[in-house]
């Protein structure tokens, strides 16, 4: 039988103001007691399950598991034959849905596996600020984790001497709810402001510069709300619906791309199992190291670009 993982890449961005690398930062975290590592992120249990250093490869990393867990809407247990019960958990036992994961120092990279039931990012990065906060005392601000852009669309980015258009839409599910928006260093305030103001979940923007010709939107403001845009929708996947620009390059030929969302760094890994009804730690995260060697040069010379 065979399934299929799909790993997601992020840099882990730990607040300024904390002097703290992520890898130090998790360790501490794990040599909590299990007790005082599980929090509610989220509305639901989570707590830092395993955390591992590891080498692979000349390369130095931290495996980890991170467990949501269910302690309401549980399923029955139902026979192939007949008969549906009850699962009869103790109260204070719940279902652990597992979501590992691989970080490289080196890059501060962070290899995710997503699923449906696991920890989410929003809900990995929430849990790590309430332990950063009000159980280590470290720092009292956020943790980001902004999506990486393959390099062929960085390098069309790059080649932009000039931007004709940017256009994105965000959207929010609550609009009174944007407390996260707070001390992001965001270029989208302005927006923000605006869907307050008339109650909008929504917004769409096109900035254009017309029919004018040898001219730009300016460039640096654009790369600040290209940023803030990627890291809104690494905190909240979903809230930003697609960024699309078009321009030109030095000798006037179009560059255009369509959504950068999605240009982001995704692995889809083939799983084989056996008889297994879960699955198991360890191939999980073989599949999150096959994932880092398909992607790990292509990293590399990224950050050489930063």
């Amino acid at each position: 039988m065979t399934k299929v993982a799909k790993i997601d890449f992020y840099t882990v961005e730990m607040p300024e103001n904390s002097n703290l690398h992520f890898e130090d930062f998790l360790k501490q975290v794990h040599a909590l007691p299990e007790n005082d590592r599980t929090k509610t992120a989220n509305g639901t249990p989570v707590r830092l399950h395993r955390l591992v250093e590891i080498e692979n490869l000349g390369n130095k990393f931290l495996e980890g598991e991170i467990v949501r867990i269910r302690m309401s809407g549980l399923p029955s247990i139902a026979g192939l034959q007949s008969g549906v019960e009850d699962l009869n958990l103790p109260m204070n036992k719940g279902l652990g849905e597992q979501t590992a994961f691989l970080y490289h120092p080196a890059t501060k990279t962070l290899l995710f596996h997503a699923t449906q039931v696991g920890v989410s990012i929003p809900s990995f990065l929430r849990y790590f600020e309430i332990l950063g906060d009000s159980v280590l005392n470290l720092f009292q601000a956020q943790i980001f984790a902004d999506p990486i852009i393959m390099k062929d669309a960085l390098q069309r980015l790059a080649k932009m001497k000039s931007i004709r258009t940017v256009e994105y839409r965000l959207r929010v599910a609550e609009v009174n709810n944007m407390e996260f928006l707070e001390d992001q260093g965001l270029s989208v305030k302005q927006e923000i402001d605006l869907m307050n103001k008339y109650k909008a979940p929504s917004i769409d923007l096109r900035l254009s510069i017309g029919h004018l010709k040898n001219d730009s939107l300016d460039t640096s403001n654009t790369q600040n709300t290209v940023k803030s845009l990627l890291r809104w929708e690494g905190k909240h996947p979903g809230d930003v619906a697609r960024i699309r620009l078009s321009g030109a390059d030095e000798d006037n030929e179009a560059i255009h791309i369509k959504n950068l969302l999605k240009e982001t760094m995704r692995e889809t890994i083939t799983l084989q199992l056996g008889q297994e009804r879960n699955i198991p730690y360890a191939i999980r995260c073989d599949a999150l190291r096959r994932a880092w060697q398909r992607r790990q040069d292509e990293i590399f010379s990224l950050k050489e670009l930063n």
